[in-house]
């Protein structure tokens, strides 16, 4: 589970897939608690990062914009980026380290085939 693996929601899909990949009981409720414990961070880190971007909105609004106020909220707004990102990483290697071996590579295959079912072909290798 690379960084090419951020496209999805790893946790959710291995706990769809809990028969597939053959989960234990306390495997699927350490997976559940991870994902329940990375929702309820998230979840205030997206309110505040949701009213910085409207109040650098609102600050772009204004004639002469007051450049010192918009780079403060600008850089607000990318620590909470940078939290949110953070966040993800943990509850992934948190969820990553629940799993074995055998287990990550059925995911791996389970996400590769997932993503080719859901992008219509461009053209390009997959």
């Amino acid at each position: 589970m690379g960084p090419g693996f951020f496209g999805a929601p790893l946790i959710t899909i291995a706990l769809n897939h809990k028969s597939e990949l053959n989960l234990t009981t306390d495997q699927v409720t350490n997976l559940e608690n991870i994902r329940s414990h990375y929702q309820s961070q998230v979840t205030p880190v997206q309110q505040q990062l949701s009213s910085v971007e409207k109040e650098i909105a609102s600050l772009m609004q204004q004639t002469p914009a007051n450049l010192v106020q918009i780079k403060s909220k600008l850089q607000d707004a990318e620590k909470y980026r940078t939290d949110l990102r953070y966040l993800r990483i943990e509850a992934l290697e948190n969820g990553r380290s629940v799993l074995t071996d055998q287990q990550k590579e059925q995911l791996k295959t389970l996400v590769r085939s997932r993503r080719g079912h859901s992008r219509a072909p461009q053209g390009q290798p997959s």
